[in-house]
C-alpha cells in the first residue's frame, strides 16, 4: 500500500482503545517526525507540507478531547531512508555519515528549522500553537538516535551527542518553555563497559508547584512519567 496518513477512525480508534487501557500519556514516535517524502511534515529542506500538519492538528485535538497527552519525537525512523529519519538531514553532506548528525552545524541548523516549524505551527482546528498546546507533554529529540549511529558504523563520541543533546535543548527552549524536553539518544549506553557497573537508578517527585523545564541536565539523563499530578523522573546518574 505504502505510505498514506490514517483516517481519523483509525485516529479515534486507537486513542480511545489507549483510553479504555488506563492509558494518560501516549509517546507518538512519527508524529512530529518526516521528512523526504511528498506525504511528509518537511517533503524538502525548508519546506513543510499543510496537508500534513492537518493530520498533526487533528490527531492533537482528538487526544485532548479524550484527555490523553501526548510526548513526540522529533526524529526517529523512516522505512524508506538508508540510515533512518537523521539519514533525510546529512545524506548530501559527504561521507561524514550519521557522526555529521550531531557535530556538523549545517545539519543540527537543518534538524532546528525543522522543529522551528513544527512547535510554531497553528493548529488549524484548535487555533492554539503547538508551542502552547497543553496536551503535549514534552518534545522528544529522538528515537535512540545515538543508538543508531553506533549500529551503523562511524557513530560519534559520547561528547559530541551530549553537546547536541543540550544545542536541541536550548533551541527548543528559546521557543518553547511551556513544555517538557526529553532526550532519547541513548548516549548513556555509550558510557557502560563489561568493567563499568550499571548506573544506580533513583526516582523523585517533582514538586506541583515547579515550573516544568528541561528533562535532562548536565551530566544527568531522566526519562518523566504522568504520576498523579505530579511528574515522577527516574533518574541515571554518572558512576
Amino acid at each position: 500500500m505504502g505510505p498514506r496518513y490514517p483516517s481519523h477512525f483509525e485516529v479515534d480508534d486507537a486513542l480511545d482503545t489507549a483510553k479504555m487501557m488506563g492509558a494518560r500519556v501516549i509517546r507518538s514516535q512519527t508524529m512530529g517526525d518526516s521528512i523526504g517524502c511528498d506525504l511528509c511534515i518537511e517533503p524538502k529542506l525548508g519546506q513543510f507540507n499543510p496537508e500534513a500538519f492537518k493530520q498533526l492538528d487533528y490527531v492533537l485535538k482528538a487526544a485532548h478531547d479524550r484527555g490523553l497527552r501526548l510526548i513526540v519525537t522529533l526524529v526517529g525512523d523512516c522505512a524508506n531512508c538508508k540510515q533512518s529519519g537523521v539519514g533525510e538531514y546529512f545524506k548530501d553532506r559527504g561521507a561524514g555519515g550519521n557522526k555529521d548528525f550531531f557535530t556538523d552545524p549545517v545539519i543540527i541548523a537543518r534538524f532546528e528549522k525543522h522543529i522551528e516549524g513544527l512547535l510554531n505551527h497553528k493548529n488549524s482546528l484548535t487555533g492554539i500553537y503547538y508551542k502552547d498546546d497543553p496536551t503535549i507533554l514534552a518534545w522528544e529529540n529522538c528515537n535512540a538516535c545515538g543508538l543508531v549511529a553506533s549500529l551503523t558504523g562511524g557513530g560519534p563520541s559520547v561528547a559530541s551527542i551530549v553537546n547536541w543533546v543540550d544545542t536541541i535543548g536550548a533551541f527548543i527552549k528559546s521557543i518553547d518553555k511551556k513544555h517538557l524536553y526529553e532526550d532519547n539518544s541513548y548516549f548513556l549506553a555509550f558510557i557502560s563497559s563489561p568493567s563499568t557497573k550499571p548506573a544506580p537508578f533513583s526516582t523523585a517527585r517533582l514538586p506541583t508547584s515547579s515550573p516544568l523545564s528541561t528533562i535532562r541536565t548536565g551530566r544527568r539523563s531522566s526519562t518523566w512519567v504522568a504520576q498523579g499530578p505530579r511528574l515522577t523522573p527516574s533518574r541515571s546518574k554518572p558512576p
